[in-house]
C-alpha cells in the first residue's frame, strides 16, 4: 500500500480534499484553498486526479500556489478519455482498458442515462486484460454490443469475449458501420477496450489519420 510505503521511507501522504459543481473543482489541503478551477476532462474520477496534481503543488510549494500554477495544473486535453463527438450519432470515446478504467467510464456513463438512448457498445481487447470484467461493468447500460479486433496479434478474439446476442465484427472501420446504423440519429456510440481500437474509430469518425500502431 502507499500509505505503508510512504511510512516505512518517511514522507507524509498528501491526501487533499476536493468539492465543486460540475466540471469544476476547489482543493482544500492544511488550511490552503485553491481558487475554483474549470476541469477539461469528463468524468467524476477525474476531479480525484486533479485534486491529486493540485495538492502536489500545495505539497512542493507551502509558501504560495499562484492560480496560473494551479489552473495548469488541471488544463489537460486528453483524446481518448470520455472524448465526445457531436454528430449523429454522438460518440463516446474512452480508453478504458481494464476493469477499474471501465467502471469510471460506466460511472459517467450513468450521468447520461435519460435521453441517451439508443446505447451502442463497440469494445475490443488484447489478450491479457481482463476484457470480461470490463463487459461486465459496460453491458448492462448498453442496448447493443458489437465486439471487434485491432489488427494485432495480441489482440483477444471478438468471438471468446462474445455473450448470445452480440454482434461479432472483427473490421474496427466496420464495426463502426455498424454501430452508426443501429444508433442513427440520437443515440450514443461507446467505443472503448484497446487503446488501438479506439484510435482506428477515432480516426474513422473524425476523419483524421491513425499512426500505426508500435505493436505485434
Amino acid at each position: 500500500r502507499i500509505a505503508d510505503l510512504a511510512r516505512a521511507r518517511g514522507v507524509p501522504v498528501v491526501r487533499p480534499r476536493f468539492d465543486g459543481p460540475g466540471n469544476a473543482l476547489r482543493v482544500r489541503h492544511g488550511g490552503r484553498v485553491s481558487p475554483l478551477l474549470s476541469l477539461r476532462l469528463a468524468g467524476d474520477h477525474q476531479h480525484e486526479n486533479a485534486a491529486v496534481a493540485v495538492g502536489a503543488l500545495f505539497a512542493i510549494d507551502e509558501a504560495s500556489l499562484a492560480i496560473v500554477d494551479a489552473a495548469r495544473a488541471v488544463d489537460a486535453r486528453w483524446p481518448g478519455r470520455a472524448e465526445t463527438s457531436w454528430g449523429r450519432p454522438r460518440f463516446v470515446f474512452d480508453v478504458g482498458h481494464n476493469p477499474n478504467g471501465a467502471r469510471a467510464l460506466a460511472a459517467y456513463l450513468e450521468q447520461c442515462e435519460r435521453g441517451c438512448d439508443p446505447w451502442t457498445l463497440v469494445f475490443g481487447a488484447m489478450k491479457d486484460k481482463d476484457h470480461a470484467s470490463m463487459l461486465a461493468a459496460l453491458r448492462p447500460r448498453m442496448n447493443h454490443v458489437i465486439l471487434t479486433s485491432p489488427k494485432l496479434g495480441r489482440a483477444a478474439e471478438p468471438k471468446r469475449m462474445a455473450k448470445p446476442g452480440d454482434l461479432i465484427v472483427p473490421d474496427v472501420a466496420d464495426a463502426i458501420e455498424e454501430a452508426m446504423k443501429r444508433s442513427m440519429p440520437e443515440g450514443f456510440v461507446i467505443v472503448t477496450g484497446s487503446t488501438f481500437v479506439v484510435a482506428e474509430a477515432r480516426a474513422k469518425v473524425l476523419g483524421i489519420e491513425n499512426d500505426p500502431p508500435i505493436a505485434f
